[in-house]
């Protein structure tokens, strides 16, 4: 369709241009369909490399989706060449960090957690990657998340600690893990 003319810069009504679709991935999926889509993805970008941190309307970026669906390889490339896309929010005010680990994508976490100030990085309540971390059920995530952090007993803008959003998630073993890391109960 390149070769014949269509156009990497036209937007759907969503204000997503067609890279985005490249990264969209049903949940069952296998190897060779996904390494297609990164083909997909590098094809889109090489044919339109400026539209690439650009923002739909969601305030989303191809970084976030990239984050979603758990293609480290792009990831890895849009941190070396497109860093800025992992540092700018969404219309909701997170942050690719965010989305990685509510989407429990352990590898993408992995590369972006110890990127300089990525694990500082707050949505409108003041909540880190940390304070995601601790509801997840996923105890390798919280584990990633611990390893950067110097103060687990950070506090969001209400006050709330790691330990507390574990607690009220009823995630004992995130909070089992905080405990063990010496997080504060007095600083609920």
């Amino acid at each position: 369709l390149l070769a014949q003319g269509a156009d990497p810069k036209k937007k759907n009504n969503c204000g997503q241009y067609p890279i985005y679709s490249a990264l969209f991935t049903p949940v069952i999926t296998d190897d060779t369909y996904r390494k297609r889509k990164v083909e997909f993805f590098n094809i889109l970008k090489s044919a339109a490399p400026n539209i690439v941190a650009e923002k739909d309307e969601s305030g989303e970026t191809v970084a976030n989706l990239a984050v979603m669906h758990g293609y480290e390889s792009i990831i890895a490339d849009l941190i070396l060449h497109y860093r800025s896309s992992f540092l700018s929010p969404d219309n909701f005010m997170k942050y690719p960090i965010h989305y990685a680990v509510i989407n429990n994508q352990l590898g993408a976490i992995s590369l972006m957690i110890k990127q300089e100030g990525f694990a500082q990085l707050a949505n409108s309540d003041g909540m880190v990657a940390l304070h995601y971390a601790a509801r997840s059920k996923n105890p390798a995530v919280l584990n990633v998340c611990l390893s950067v952090y110097d103060d687990i007993d950070i506090r969001d803008l209400m006050g709330k600690t790691p330990l507390l959003y574990a607690a009220e998630a009823g995630n004992l073993p995130a909070l089992q893990t905080l405990v063990t890391h010496k997080a504060d109960f007095h600083a609920i």
